[in-house]
């Protein structure tokens, strides 16, 4: 796995690992736990551009809230959701039209 996407998806691996029912050890071999969310990890990973930044946090969020569906025991804080999905919409309205992509 690309070194980048290897260090971003040490944040959503054990979410990755835990909906596969094994051992949450990082990103380690994450591709071959589930290689069908590869392309997903990867839409994580902005360029050096505002709205490449943006794209990848809408992109991380998507993901997120896709493997936390199967996670029942995680506590779900609503308010602090709604807030960083109020503020990420705020950026990019004023990045564009591009950056919702």
């Amino acid at each position: 796995m690309h070194g980048r996407l290897r260090a971003f998806a040490a944040g959503l691996g054990p979410l990755i690992a835990q909906a596969r029912g094994v051992r949450p050890a990082g990103a380690r071999r994450l591709e071959q736990v589930a290689p069908e969310l590869v392309p997903a990890l990867e839409a994580t990973l902005g360029d050096h551009t505002p709205q490449g930044c943006a794209a990848a946090l809408r992109a991380a969020v998507g993901l997120y809230r896709s493997l936390r569906a199967g996670a029942a025991e995680l506590a779900r804080r609503t308010a602090a959701e709604h807030a960083v999905e109020d503020y990420l919409a705020e950026i990019e309205r004023r990045l564009g039209p591009a950056a919702a992509g």
